[in-house]
């Protein structure tokens, strides 16, 4: 059975007094530091172990399907993203077009260009990583074709 610090040092202590002891100053400061070794590790646990993951946001990772005919009509599914307060987003890109490679540009200024057909793009990024609401957007699009795939964070 472990026993805590904190009880073994008031159970050394009620001894102590009981056979009438006064421990060295040495063994006063061992206690001591044995009793911060003991809080540093306990808060950390509780910290970490405990209640640390209540307070990370939920990854969402989901798939963006991006077809193009040979018309050069463009279908995105799904049409759009709302996530969540306490949610950040991590999407993959998948051009499953035939014919037609494709071009992902994020609102964040960067993204992927002359996706192949049958490639997956699996963006680094997080959206919605912020306190505050915000939007965001992926152009998509090819030489004939684009659409805007908006990303809402509430």
């Amino acid at each position: 059975m472990r026993v805590a610090v904190p009880a073994k040092n008031s159970s050394t202590k009620a001894l102590d007094r009981l056979f009438g002891v006064e421990p060295p100053p040495a063994a006063k400061k061992l206690r001591e530091l044995l009793y911060c070794a003991f809080f540093v590790t306990d808060h950390t646990t509780h910290f970490y172990v405990l209640a640390g993951p209540d307070c990370v946001a939920e990854l969402w990772v989901d798939h963006v399907h991006i077809m193009v005919d040979n018309t050069c009509k463009m279908q995105v599914t799904p049409s759009s993203f709302t996530v969540q307060p306490g949610q950040k987003l991590r999407l993959d890109y998948h051009n499953h077009s035939v014919d037609y490679p494709v071009d992902v540009w994020m609102h964040y200024n960067g993204g992927y260009t002359d996706l192949q057909p049958g490639a997956t793009w699996m963006e680094k990024y997080e959206h919605c990583f912020g306190p505050a609401p915000s939007e965001g957007w992926a152009k998509i699009s090819t030489a004939c074709s684009e659409y805007v795939l908006p990303i809402h964070c509430l």
